[in-house]
């Protein structure tokens, strides 16, 4: 009997013990399965959502996305939010895939870019144990905490990114259309823009790393850069006054004799603008606003006066 007496104390406490290793668990897997929050944070027009078991999805806002879900704007916009301290502006006519693993402390974030183009804004630098990456045909982009600005293009069978840094700095990676690594990259820099291009045979830099001008920012991206300002001001974070500066045009320059002004437009909106001399010849910008079109203009004549340039 007195055997049976303490054989009854130790299985109930065993028992006990059971059960809170077993709360211990689920408490801990449900944390695991609430570990980011990933959703629409605004779209307007054209947006789908195509998952694998649901087939294709119209986006509306607050929908939460999932990891593998490729998503395609055509005529409209969209934002994401990711965690609470990541966003993805993406623009019309862009198609990306989605991956995202980890927890919101410790997150992993790729994004398959497949064309069109992508503003991102990661306000908190990431710890060591997360990345943040962008991947095109021809290149991968690496982050920590910063808005670079990424444009995939075809023109003639040649792939091209267009990469753009407005605060932090990035690393780019180039490789084959194969995806085979290539062991060459760069650093960009805030306030620097590089592209790259690949064809069957070759992946490259196409020139070198140059500052970028504020008569490049087209009125959709400085549209953008507002709302990342007033989103960290809703958050309490910095002013972002790295972004501010891109919103506000220079003081005009004292106009030189024989100077000329030449814009060039998309859409009706002013996409670059270059001042020649007269009897010079203007151009054509380094980034396109499409994957499609070219300038209608002939650029081996020289300018004799105030020019407009319009993308068909």
């Amino acid at each position: 009997m007195k055997g049976k007496k303490i054989i009854i104390p130790i299985a109930v406490a065993v028992v006990a013990l059971v059960g809170v290793i077993i709360a211990v668990v689920l408490l801990v897997s449900n944390k695991k399965e609430e570990y980011r929050i990933v959703k629409v944070y605004q779209t307007q027009g054209d947006v789908i959502v195509s998952r694998e078991k649901t087939g294709a999805i119209n986006a509306y806002d607050n929908m939460v996305l999932e990891t593998g879900d490729y998503v395609k704007v055509g005529k409209g916009l969209l934002t994401l939010k990711l965690d609470d301290d990541k966003y993805v502006y993406a623009d019309e006519n862009t198609e990306f895939e989605l991956l995202v693993s980890g927890s919101a402390a410790n997150s992993k974030t790729t994004i398959n870019l497949v064309e069109g183009t992508l503003t991102n804004d990661i306000q908190n630098k990431l710890n060591d144990e997360s990345y943040y990456e962008i991947n095109t045909p021809n290149s991968t982009m690496s982050v920590r905490g910063t808005v670079p600005r990424i444009i995939v293009y075809k023109k003639d069978g040649v792939y091209y990114t267009d990469y753009q840094v407005f605060e932090g700095k990035v690393v780019i990676k180039l490789k084959t259309l194969d995806g085979e690594p290539i062991e060459k990259s760069v650093e960009l820099l805030s306030g620097q823009t590089v592209t790259v291009y690949a064809d069957d045979t070759i992946t490259d830099f196409l020139g070198d790393v140059r500052e970028i001008t504020i008569d490049e920012i087209p009125e959709e991206l400085k549209k953008q850069f507002e709302k990342i300002i007033n989103i960290a001001h809703e958050a309490d974070l910095n002013s972002r006054d790295g972004l501010s500066k891109w919103l506000v045009k220079d003081e005009p320059e004292e106009e030189v004799e024989g100077e000329v002004e030449v814009l060039f437009m998309y859409k009706g909106q002013v996409f670059a603008t270059q001042t020649v001399m007269t009897g010079d010849k203007v151009k054509a910008p380094i980034l396109q606003p499409a994957d499609s079109g070219s300038w209608d203009y002939d650029f081996s004549k020289p300018v004799d006066g105030e020019t407009e340039i319009n993308w068909k």
